[in-house]
């Protein structure tokens, strides 16, 4: 008997399955970080002004919907 037999009798859930529950966790909390990041870069903008703004806008934009997309994945290979 294998030890992922063993956990899996012991408590009723594959160890692979809180691997995964872990995962999530982290990708939930890096989410939550890049919407910050998001909202630190607007107020950064509005102080600052200038004319490289929107370039920045975009990339953290683009990031977001990156971490996006890899959530959704995640959650649905769940």
């Amino acid at each position: 008997m294998t030890f992922d037999n063993t956990l899996q009798n012991m408590i009723g859930i594959s160890p692979f399955f809180i691997l995964k529950l872990f995962i999530l966790l982290g990708l939930m909390m890096y989410l939550a970080f890049a919407l910050v990041v998001v909202r630190q870069i607007q107020l950064m903008s509005n102080v600052v002004g200038g004319g490289g703004q929107y370039g920045i806008k975009l990339m953290t934009l683009i990031h977001l919907a990156a971490i996006l997309l890899i959530f959704v994945l995640a959650l649905l290979t769940l």
